[in-house]
């Protein structure tokens, strides 16, 4: 492996150990690559096995609020190489943190570490760095009268209450999911923060968009940044926002906002590299009924796309996938490329499952609790599995592929968690046990995982951009701490490589816009690239 990096950029590769991902086992022959992906892979129900026991319990106050609630964030905030989980448990049994054992399970330290939150409401989580010391620390989003809250991580496996004096005191106390990104370039990561069923009042001072002022102090720029204008035209009207995701729709190097929002109120907010954006939403994007959302390269052109959860059913129009041309103006793709129909729509993840080079699409749903309710048609829908056909289409192959999940899913998380090169599936179900998907067979074919360590406020390197070209194809992924629905993804870049051995390069474009280039980078290992 050969390495060559811009002047400004310092380079350390480190490989984790061999036990982690089989870096010492040559398994290059044998691919499968463009085989129908049931013919190898299968998923299999592991939670229990796995150490993680709960039930999702909720009795909040707002009748709109129970049923839609749920969430878990994932990262490795014990820096020891594997993923862990933090998970919403519910108003009665407090919230969960599952450390990994790197042995394929799981043990339960929330009470040890200080943040069980006996009591409270609480609906998305995310792991991030907020106050530039390195360690990974916890925002969660506080719903039915609990006030956001932010635990910083203290580097000794606990964490302690910071949100006195946080800034956020005053926040509305219905607020389901967060996003973090580097909006201003001063290389701290500030929020985005989406409360739906918020009325409010004259239309301006959103509480939407929060700078941060490095050491985990937010400041209200709703206003000041464009953003409420985008949502209120001034006017009084009441909030719908649900999924926030910062990501370069129009690959100028900054971090714009699209946001899945209820009511047809989607968004598409353009920056101007200082924190100024602009409202350019396309028609095409104004779904009706708009809850999770998923980003991603989907057809490998260079742009990042963007799929949003709906409702399908009489009148209703589905989900959505919004195809990138480049600029942002997103087009709708849906009925070509087969994926409208997901019943009841909550979180949503493209995910390379099979490891074939092309993002396939992962959503959860459902909706009622008894079958003679009014929604008796979405209490057990199936968690879809669409499969990218590599050629802008995806089949949905759920039960083909033994993913018979019925239950009433809300967040979601695509993560290695076992470390053996394919993606599992961690799923909160509402007002019921969790489920983990193990991924048996998708490391079949060879993959390779990236993190980064970046300079600075901003560790993980959120809003970084990584390329990896291997036998004619290149594919794109952005590291973003954003939202599924209530929902983290882990910040590292997962590229399945088919039958390729040998990545031809890996370009990582870092948030200062300085490069550092890989060539000849071996498959089926997890590299930690340094800034």
């Amino acid at each position: 492996m050969s390495a060559s990096s811009n002047p400004r950029s310092r380079l350390v590769l480190a490989l984790l150990p061999a036990l982690w991902f089989g870096a010492c086992t040559d398994k290059s022959e044998g691919r499968i690559s463009g085989v129908d992906p049931t013919n190898f892979l299968r998923f299999r129900e592991v939670h229990e096995a796995a150490g993680i026991s709960f039930t999702h319990d909720a009795h909040f106050q707002r009748s709109p609020t129970q049923p839609v609630a749920g969430g878990v964030a994932c990262a490795d905030y014990d820096g020891d190489g594997y993923l862990d989980l933090y998970v919403i448990g519910g108003d009665s049994s407090g919230n969960l943190l599952y450390r990994n054992k790197r042995d394929g399970t799981f043990e339960e330290l929330s009470a040890r570490a200080g943040v069980q939150l006996l009591g409270g409401a609480w609906s998305g989580s995310t792991f991030v760095d907020l106050n530039g010391d390195g360690h990974l620390d916890l925002f969660l989003c506080g719903i039915d009268g609990t006030a956001p809250c932010i635990l910083l991580n203290k580097g000794d496996g606990t964490f302690a209450d910071a949100t006195p004096g946080s800034g956020l005191d005053k926040v509305s106390t219905n607020s389901y999911c967060v996003a973090f990104g580097d909006i201003d370039g001063d290389g701290d990561l500030d929020m985005f923060l989406s409360q739906w069923k918020v009325d409010r009042g004259d239309g301006h001072n959103t509480q939407h968009l929060w700078r941060n002022d490095g050491k985990a102090v937010f400041t209200d720029i709703s206003d000041a940044s464009g953003v409420a204008m985008a949502f209120s035209g001034g006017n009084a009207y009441t909030d719908t926002t649900f999924t926030p995701n910062f990501v370069d729709v129009d690959n100028d190097g900054d971090l714009d906002l699209v946001i899945a929002a209820d009511l047809g109120k989607n968004r598409v907010l353009i920056n101007d590299g200082r924190g100024n954006f602009t409202n350019i939403t396309p028609s095409d994007v104004l779904s009706d009924h708009a809850t999770g959302a998923a980003i991603g390269d989907y057809d490998n052109d260079g742009n990042l796309d963007w799929f949003v959860s709906g409702l399908s059913g009489p009148g209703l129009s589905g989900n959505h996938l919004y195809r990138n041309p480049g600029d942002g103006m997103f087009v709708d793709v849906t009925q070509a490329a087969g994926v409208s129909q997901g019943g009841w729509g909550w979180a949503a993840s493209f995910a390379d499952l099979d490891n074939d080079g092309w993002l396939d699409l992962v959503q959860v749903n459902g909706f009622g609790t008894s079958p003679t309710s009014a929604y008796s048609q979405y209490l057990t829908d199936p968690t879809r599995l669409f499969m990218n056909n590599r050629n802008g289409t995806f089949t949905e192959k759920s039960a083909a592929l033994q993913l018979d999940d019925v239950n009433r899913g809300r967040g979601l998380v695509c993560f290695d968690f076992d470390r053996d090169g394919d993606l599992d599936l961690f799923v909160v179900n509402n007002l019921g046990k969790p489920s983990l998907w193990r991924n048996d067979g998708g490391n079949i074919q060879n993959y390779l995982t990236v993190a980064l360590r970046y300079k600075g406020g901003n560790v993980q390197g959120i809003g970084a951009r990584i390329a990896v070209t291997a036998n004619g194809t290149t594919q794109i992924r952005e590291l973003r701490s954003g939202c599924n629905y209530v929902s983290q993804n882990p910040a590292e870049a997962h590229f399945g490589l088919a039958a390729a051995a040998v990545v031809d390069s890996l370009v990582v474009t870092w948030p200062d816009r300085t490069q550092t280039t890989l060539t000849n980078v071996r498959s089926r290992q997890h590299l930690v690239v340094q800034y």
